[in-house]
């Protein structure tokens, strides 16, 4: 990993992708890698954080999709996409879903021959070494959710067992997060019990928002890092006030926002 020709930044927000519902492989008839990836637009300025700011080298607005819900698609690779400019308020576009086909490249394909294993995505402790909380920011933003507000649990559907405690035990050993590994009842497409990650109690829960809190990029993300517990109303206001702490400056009053609505 260390030799793979991309920024640390690059490489954690990159991997983190990939390492939820986005496709990464060499596709028949390709010489290099690739990776597409689907949002909703409810996570309209994050989508295009990740794919046109910090992995722009690898992306054009041409390799964008727009679909309604219907499943019709309004926008196709061929289109311009002229409705994306950064930072501009004709990223306003209506409900749907975004998808995103990058280009195909060298430097990609390097990624993938360490961290894919016959073409298909593999957890490894051996790359995950190389991470730093952007990749972690990156998982509990794609992956992440805080059941009633306070349990939290990382949902990656398509590891079996053997690789999600891979990545328990490094939660644990760099970040000294502890979780529990949770079967669903369900199974994968291959038999073998569907599981998800479960933080073990509030205070990892914490302790992982804290690591995450002061790298999350854009306002409509916040959301993620609000930890509210009815039970214990004193701890949510004592959270409330160490995360508008921890997030950007300018992000303090969005915090305000969105406990106002909880």
């Amino acid at each position: 990993m260390a030799q793979v020709p991309l920024t640390e930044i690059e490489k954690s927000v990159l991997c983190g992708t990939i390492l939820g519902d986005a496709s990464f492989a060499i596709s028949d008839g390709y010489k290099n890698a690739r990776f597409q990836s689907n949002h909703s637009t409810n996570q309209l300025t994050w989508f295009f954080w990740k794919f046109f700011v910090i992995l722009k080298d690898f992306t054009k607005p041409t390799g964008l999709i727009y679909s309604e819900p219907s499943g019709k698609q309004l926008i196709n690779q061929t289109s311009e996409a002229s409705f994306f400019e950064p930072g501009e308020d004709s990223l306003e576009i209506p409900f749907g879903k975004l998808k995103i086909a990058s280009l195909a490249d060298a430097k990609l394909t390097e990624l993938h021959s360490v961290i894919c294993n016959k073409n298909r995505k593999t957890i490894e402790r051996s790359w995950l070494n190389h991470m730093n909380n952007y990749f972690l920011m990156t998982v509990w933003l794609d992956d992440g959710s805080m059941t009633s507000g306070r349990q939290g649990i990382l949902s990656f559907n398509s590891y079996p067992a053997d690789q999600q405690q891979i990545f328990r035990d490094y939660l644990l050993q760099v970040w000294g997060i502890e979780t529990r590994l949770q079967d669903t009842g369900q199974k994968m497409q291959n038999g073998q019990p569907n599981c998800r990650i479960s933080i073990k109690d509030q205070e990892n829960l914490l302790n992982l928002l804290r690591y995450i809190a002061p790298v999350v990029p854009v306002r409509e993300m916040l959301y993620k890092v609000c930890f509210m517990a009815e039970s214990n109303l004193s701890l949510s206001q004592r959270w409330k006030t160490e995360v508008k702490g921890l997030v950007r400056p300018e992000f303090a009053e969005e915090i305000d926002k969105i406990y106002a609505k909880m």
